[in-house]
């Protein structure tokens, strides 16, 4: 992740095919694309669904370690009028050698949290935010819906929907490379893993599913 970042519009762009009320979780769609372009002004005219679709937008992002989540974001961060916020880039950097436990983390992604939200809600009144903040509980989804609701935005919440298997065996090439903030161990791994709680059609979020297998 490279925390905050405003990308240029991006040649070739990629949309998402979302949920309908019998199908809670819908697949990504990379055959379709984006009709608005975010740089003009294209309100007039325009249908309710294309109006809802020109809409500042919150992209959620839930996944387990090493499930492809801060991929996936600087790729959605690509799209014009987009702002990448990165939780893994600001924590490292405000509190450097402070996390090395789960309550380590808890107490300082909560400080984090209560700086972020007001300033995510600010900018979604103008641009899009790819919050690459870990949605992985009711609770964090729920901090993440009062910020798009405050600021009358849109929202996708992306699912990496992988196996613990599959993410253990890109935690170890990971770790093996050096290049994230932070080296997770298995057993680390395994204790975040206990606190998942996969997205449910009762939340009502916008869900686009990635099946990592």
């Amino acid at each position: 992740s490279t925390g905050w970042s405003l990308e240029q519009p991006a040649r070739n762009r990629t949309s998402c095919r979302f949920q309908s009320e019998r199908n809670p979780i819908a697949k990504l769609d990379a055959r379709s694309k984006n009709s608005c372009d975010p740089r003009r002004p294209c309100q007039v005219g325009l249908t309710r669904t294309e109006k809802q679709l020109s809409r500042p937008k919150l992209l959620m992002i839930c996944g387990k370690i090493a499930s492809g989540k801060s991929t996936l974001a600087a790729r959605l961060a690509q799209a014009p009028a987009t702002v990448l916020v990165s939780e893994d880039f600001w924590l490292a950097r405000l509190y450097p050698g402070e996390i090395a436990t789960i309550e380590d983390y808890a107490r300082c992604t909560r400080r984090l949290r209560e700086a972020m939200a007001p300033l995510a809600a600010d900018l979604l009144r103008s641009v899009s935010v790819v919050l690459d903040f870990q949605a992985n509980t009711p609770a964090s989804r729920a901090w993440m819906r009062a910020i798009f609701e405050k600021a009358g935005a849109a929202h996708e919440l992306h699912y990496l929907r992988a196996s613990d298997a599959v993410c253990k065996a890109r935690l170890g090439a990971r770790n093996a490379r050096g290049e994230h903030e932070y080296r997770v161990s298995e057993a680390e791994f395994d204790l975040f893993t206990s606190h998942f709680v996969e997205p449910s059609a009762d939340e009502g979020f916008s869900i686009v599913l990635h099946d990592q297998g």
